[in-house]
């Protein structure tokens, strides 16, 4: 019997759902959407390569469940630019290991999606509109007198319409779960689960609650590759980073010297209240995101210390902080989090960096050179601010100009 001889016709309940932005059913099949096309990139197809081309049980009846589920579903571009599922089902027509009969179904499922919205390789991620990854954040750059873009150059971000991020100044996980991801700390920002600090350290004079790593600021212990016992992808072996359980749960953060917040992270030893942890991608570490920036749980801080080094001729403390994740109240583990980003994630960055490459469209604003956005003390780029505060208000004032449509 063929995997998908029964396939059901369009529900009358379905048919005519209003397919307006913002519709709460239509939120709701976005949402399924995209976990139907994680299940099928992050899980299903991995599990092929792994296993040479075999599916349980289950899996074959979720995917045939999801196939039901989509092809129930009168598809749009929004559907399509928020959960990336023709991406998934793309995958899926591919034939290789699938099923012969699921391939023709994705195929047959494409083909009648590109008669209703057009071409589907013209499918991008929406990512400044209103529920979007970079809603409100405007990368600025550096222009030459000429106003032209120079080829090396810095960026910044600001954030329109924020106070700044009062609810990042509170202990807990504030509502995020493990593995949240975003594209930049700007956004990070945006949805207050951190500061617009130039540190890494989200502090005030009550405590200490969230900390950004980057850079080479965490030390996990991992000297080299270790094979895992039976590891094997498309029956192969290969060599891949073997985190050993204590590395999972616990690790070492140095923040940069002179970084106000240290003071109140030593004093969360007697508290034991969790600090939000997030990576990001250009933190040196084998936790670290491959892309953007990720929150992977909140963790205690168990111990620190101190030492003496000179550099460039100034003496300054390097701190080292001890810290081991949370396990009272119960959180999701680390693993959850390195499931981020996930294809879809993927996808939305690749698009980005497509944007970016063009540098195009009123989200960007631009600085000429020499009106630099740059911390006169500290000499690098602000990285992300407030347009509503002082500094922010300022560059408002005239010493920004906004970037139409910069070719």
């Amino acid at each position: 019997m063929s995997l998908f001889e029964a396939m059901p016709t369009l529900p009358s309940n379905l048919s005519s759902i209003p397919l307006r932005s913002g519709n709460p059913t239509s939120d709701a099949i976005k949402a399924n959407l995209r976990v139907h096309s994680r299940y099928i990139r992050d899980t299903l197809a991995p599990a092929l390569s792994r296993t040479g081309g075999t599916l349980t049980d289950v899996q074959l009846a979720t995917l045939k469940s999801i196939f039901a589920s989509i092809s129930a579903i009168p598809m749009t571009v929004e559907y399509l630019e928020y959960s990336r599922i023709e991406k998934a089902l793309a995958v899926v027509a591919s034939a290789g290991a699938w099923p012969a009969d699921a391939s023709l179904m994705a195929e047959a499922l494409l083909t009648s999606w590109e008669d209703r919205v057009g071409p589907l390789k013209n499918v991008r991620a929406n990512l400044w509109g209103k529920g979007s990854r970079l809603e409100g954040c405007r990368r600025l750059i550096d222009r030459d007198e000429e106003g032209v873009i120079p080829e090396r150059r810095g960026s910044a971000w600001s954030v329109e319409y924020s106070e700044g991020a009062p609810q990042a100044y509170a202990y807990g996980n504030l509502g995020f779960e493990v593995g949240a991801w975003w594209l930049k700390p700007a956004a990070a920002f945006r949805d207050g689960i951190i500061d617009e600090r130039h540190y890494s350290i989200t502090a005030d004079e009550n405590g200490a609650y969230a900390i950004l790593m980057e850079g080479n600021s965490e030390s996990l212990g991992i000297t080299e590759p270790r094979l895992r016992p039976g590891t094997k992808y498309a029956g192969v072996e290969k060599w891949v980073h073997v985190i050993d359980e204590v590395e999972r749960n616990t690790t070492r953060f140095t923040p940069t010297p002179g970084d106000p917040g240290i003071a109140q992270l030593r004093k969360e030893i007697l508290t034991g209240n969790g600090v939000r942890v997030l990576r990001l991608a250009k933190l040196k570490s084998a936790l670290a995101p491959r892309v953007g920036l990720r929150y992977d749980g909140l963790y205690r801080v168990i111990g620190y210390s101190v030492k003496l080094t000179t550099t460039e001729g100034r003496d300054q403390w390097v701190y080292t902080f001890q810290l081991a994740r949370q396990v009272d109240p119960p959180q999701d583990s680390i693993d959850e989090a390195l499931k981020h980003p996930t294809a879809d994630e993927m996808d939305d960055w690749k698009d980005y960096r497509k944007e970016k490459a063009k540098e195009k469209g009123t989200n960007l604003l631009s600085l000429r050179w020499g009106e630099s956005y740059q911390d006169k003390k500290r000499k690098t780029d602000s990285g992300y601010f407030s347009l509503s505060s002082e500094w922010g208000q300022s560059l408002l004032r005239g010493e920004l100009e906004m970037a139409q449509d910069v070719a």
